[in-house]
């Protein structure tokens, strides 16, 4: 049997928050925050105060070549 108490709830792997957004990218964090105001990085899922992204959304927008989010974009 498992004792809960002594397991360490790890991050889902689903899901990335900025600075794992901004090393993927190659950028920093606050490029990403500056990138999202723009339209140019999907605005990802507010939980709380933090801001956390799909990583199957942030694939999929890579494969897509990093199109504009259309959130302010021209």
């Amino acid at each position: 049997m498992t004792d809960k108490r002594n397991e360490r709830q790890l991050p889902s792997p689903e899901l990335m928050n900025v600075s794992e957004l901004a090393a993927k990218l190659g950028r920093s964090r606050s490029w990403v925050y500056r990138a999202i105001d723009q339209g140019l990085v999907p605005a990802g899922i507010r939980l709380g105060h933090r801001r956390t992204w799909r990583a199957s959304v942030i694939e999929t927008w890579i494969e897509q070549g990093c199109p504009q989010t259309g959130r302010n974009s021209r």
